[in-house]
């Protein structure tokens, strides 16, 4: 940066800029931080920085950094964070982000901080900001899907789905889901006839689709969630996790790991039914990079649904099947990373889907929360904000 770096500390953090390095330590409990001023250049930014850690207990939250964005009065329009990715085995962390910069923004600041170190310290190359175009729009349309799994149907499973993906083919989805169990409690293997029938329709819609179903893997029978890709291969597997008493009792054996796969518009991560009331589980997937996360289910409206999306600031999408009348939402549904309910739909006899588009560069702000009188982002903020060296329960 071609401005001057300027370091400042309320409670006894120690900075020094040393040729292209800042360097920053402190007491256990100091806070500290560099910031560089920059006159607004045009509508979006990158910055890239990267640094090197040592002797911090938490460095993904004790290191941050942070754009933020200043009027010509030099009162605050928005302050940013860029979530840390971790970089060689020697404790160095890089953050890069593009930004768009807010309209009435005079001033941009990087701030790079570090807060509460105990006897740690951090060693920042000078980062880099610079004009940049427009992310590539990383969209989807999102389909789920509601059946009444305890009515009296005269059609057969096969053609149910069948039916229902006919419907939704005509909106051009890019992820149809399915509800828990939806081919029954008759198990099967991952080349029988359901897998093969989700297959057929990723196919016919040029879609991703995910369906769930009792698997039977020899001496073994999982309940499992399958990710079928737009050419109707299997691009991902997940065994459901925590198992009510009756799965138990039953025969079913758990699964024990939370994958993320890697879809041409997100990276998604599946979770069935009771998996749901556990928060842990929902966490894990988006500490392992999931930015939507799919909950098939038999059960109905879960309230937590909506924290789980905005604690963890990614999209939820639930694919219910039945509900009881006393609930306020429809059993499937789908909600942002705010937490706010974006679409829902089922409730009734009647096989019913409903679809939104998901833009998964949107960027979810809100006034006054944490960063002072400006816009905060929620999704940054609960991840980098977190002590996880104070968690002690497991």
């Amino acid at each position: 940066m071609k401005n001057k770096w300027v370091f400042s500390s309320p409670s006894g953090g120690v900075g020094r800029e040393d040729e292209d390095k800042l360097i920053m330590s402190g007491n256990p409990f100091s806070f500290g931080v560099f910031r560089n001023e920059t006159i607004r250049t045009g509508d979006w930014v990158r910055l890239n920085a990267v640094c090197r850690t040592q002797g911090l207990a938490s460095p993904e939250t004790a290191v941050t950094v942070m754009l933020s964005f200043y009027r010509e009065d030099r009162t605050p329009v928005r302050r940013q964070y860029i979530l840390p990715q971790p970089g060689d085995e020697n404790g160095q962390l890089i953050f890069t982000r593009v930004f768009e910069i807010p309209g009435d923004t005079k001033y941009c600041v990087i701030e790079l901080a570090l807060r509460w170190p105990g006897a740690g310290s951090v060693t920042f190359d000078k980062p880099v900001l610079a004009a940049c175009k427009p992310p590539e729009k990383r969209a989807a349309r999102v389909a789920i899907t509601y059946f009444n799994q305890f009515g009296n149907f005269k059609e057969s499973w096969h053609d149910r789905i069948h039916s229902m993906v006919k419907k939704i083919n005509a909106c051009d989805p890019d992820l149809i889901c399915f509800c828990e169990m939806l081919q029954g409690n008759d198990p099967e293997p991952l080349d029988g006839p359901f897998v093969k029938l989700l297959s057929q329709s990723a196919v016919k819609c040029n879609a991703y689709v995910i369906g769930n179903f009792l698997e039977a893997d020899g001496d073994l029978r999982f309940n499992t969630s399958v990710l079928i890709d737009r050419k109707g291969q299997t691009a991902g597997i997940y065994h459901k996790t925590h198992l009510p008493l009756s799965e138990v009792e039953s025969g079913t054996s758990p699964g024990d790991t939370y994958p993320v796969f890697e879809t041409d518009f997100a990276r998604i991560g599946m979770l069935t039914c009771w998996d749901t009331s556990f928060p842990d589980t929902i966490k894990i997937l988006r500490e392992n990079g999931a930015e939507l996360v799919v909950n098939s289910t038999v059960g109905d409206f879960w309230p937590q649904d909506a924290v789980r999306a905005r604690d963890n600031g990614l999209w939820f999408a639930v694919a219910g099947s039945h509900r009881l009348p006393s609930t306020p939402i429809p059993p499937s549904r789908i909600f942002d990373p705010s937490g706010s309910l974006v679409v829902a739909t089922g409730g009734d006899t009647t096989d019913t889907f409903t679809y939104t588009d998901i833009d998964f560069n949107r960027c979810f702000f809100q006034h006054w929360i944490s960063v002072g009188p400006c816009d905060g982002e929620p999704p940054s903020l609960y991840r980098i904000e977190r002590r996880p060296e104070t968690y002690m329960i497991k």
